[in-house]
């Protein structure tokens, strides 16, 4: 039941990025690039999480890298940062 739930948010976490690409091409702001670049770094996180849990120790990082991109993101939007 645990990998069909990590395939479920690799699949969910892929969607979002591609949805977040096809927004940007209409808008052009580097938001969505930046948080399709997080998500993709999520789908790779919960892929390796399903797939080698125990080889990988700081796989960690990736999610950390994520969310970081994401903060970083929002607060460039919320700052109106170059």
């Amino acid at each position: 039941m645990s990998h069909f739930l990590n395939g479920a948010l690799v699949m969910a976490s892929c969607a979002i990025s591609v949805l977040c690409l096809r927004r940007w091409r209409d808008g052009e702001t580097t938001l969505l690039v930046c948080l399709s670049a997080a998500f993709w770094l999520l789908a790779i996180h919960w892929l390796l999480a399903s797939a080698a849990s125990e080889l990988l120790p700081d796989r960690h990082a990736l999610r950390f890298a994520a969310f970081s991109l994401m903060v970083i993101a929002l607060a460039r939007r919320r700052f109106r940062l170059p």
